[in-house]
């Protein structure tokens, strides 16, 4: 037992020697009166503002805002699009991406963060797969957003900020030891999270995904062509469903907070760019081998869903002069040659998929004048 805590300390200290703390370390998610959540600053070697940068500038040329897919689930923090933009063009950039973050919070950190920096330009990450349902969601929690709800909105879920308290969100119930301990070595060792993120847990976790009853509704789809992967098409239509309230409601506040955010940046005379981030559905729809399965029919309902929702956003951007960026058939294309998602039944890219929509976003912006 000495022998293997002292060997595990000497991997974790070599690990902080060679490799960064941020790409590794879980940040605290902790509860916020104004967004669905924010990340602790510092916590997962994240930065003063609670942004996964190594630090925050007094200036950038670019700010990224977006969800988990601009954060960078699956990749490093210089391989996420954000970095591997930065990289290409040679722009300085900020990374004001968050999980869970939707439409509404992307709002909100533009105004609050992103003016700060003075960028030349702002690029929003906006993922079909959830974002409609996540700005119903945090529009329909928080009394910050009064002015945007509907009447077909139920009651307030989060109390005033005058009586809320933050709290951690992972946090186990009753404060089980071993949930404790598993979140604190998530937090706190760099060799625990490469081991549960490595290519061992992967395999584990795509043989878990497709098992009935892996914590997820209806039914699991593979793919082995042109690499291997897993998708739950009845879980993402579920975020795609336009006929659900959250999802109809959704798509018309998304494409208000879009005006918002596209006036705000012309007002301060900084660029304004969107660019659409497609499931991993419609990525790989032309490579599934649930032929004429029911799940089968669920992932073509999914892929023809986000096309529907897609066209509608697209011809509002066009309808007020906003530039965007549509990365489908660029990752389509790469998915013949590379991997763009990794094992499992996770929807986010992997790094070369991020690297894909940053070639996107570089010839986009480099052919502008």
């Amino acid at each position: 037992m000495v022998a293997f805590v002292i060997s595990a300390l000497v991997f974790e200290m070599g690990l902080r020697i060679f490799k960064h703390p941020i790409d590794y370390l879980q940040p605290v998610r902790v509860t916020d009166p104004v967004l669905f959540l924010r990340l602790l600053p510092g916590s997962g070697a994240h930065d003063e503002w609670g942004f996964r940068n190594l630090g925050v500038p007094s200036k950038v040329d670019v700010v990224a805002i977006g969800d988990s897919n601009t954060w960078g689930i699956n990749a490093t923090w210089e391989k996420n699009w954000p970095g591997w933009y930065s990289q290409m063009s040679g722009k300085n950039v900020y990374n004001l991406g968050i999980p869970a973050f939707g439409p509404a919070e992307h709002l909100y950190v533009l105004k609050t963060k992103a003016l700060e920096l003075n960028p030349e330009l702002i690029i929003l990450g906006l993922h079909l797969g959830n974002d409609f349902q996540d700005a119903y969601r945090t529009v329909s929690s928080f009394p910050y957003w009064a002015s945007f709800r509907t009447d077909s909105m139920p009651p307030y879920e989060i109390a005033d900020s005058a009586e809320f308290s933050p709290r951690d969100i992972d946090a186990p119930a009753g404060g089980e030891p071993i949930l404790l301990f598993r979140n604190w070595l998530r937090r706190n060792s760099m060799l625990f999270r490469i081991i549960e993120e490595g290519p061992v847990g992967q395999k584990i976790n795509a043989w878990g995904d497709q098992q009935e009853g892996f914590g997820r509704n209806g039914c699991v789809a593979t793919t082995t062509e042109p690499f291997s992967t897993v998708f739950n098409p009845e879980h993402s239509f579920h975020q795609l469903n336009p006929d659900t309230v959250q999802v109809g409601e959704g798509v018309g506040l998304t494409l208000s907070f879009l005006k918002e955010m596209a006036d705000i940046a012309a007002e301060n005379d900084i660029g304004f760019l969107v660019v659409f981030i497609p499931t991993k559905e419609s990525v790989l729809v032309g490579s599934i081998d649930e032929n004429g399965t029911e799940c089968e029919a669920v992932l073509r309902q999914v892929v023809e869903t986000e096309k529907r929702l897609g066209d509608r956003v697209r011809r509002f951007l066009q309808q007020h002069n906003i530039d965007y960026v549509d990365s489908l058939e660029a990752l389509r294309a790469a998915a013949s040659q590379t991997r763009v998602y990794i094992r499992s039944v996770d929807t986010h890219p992997s790094e070369e998929g991020y690297r894909v929509i940053a070639e996107q976003l570089v010839s986009a912006t480099q052919s502008k004048p």
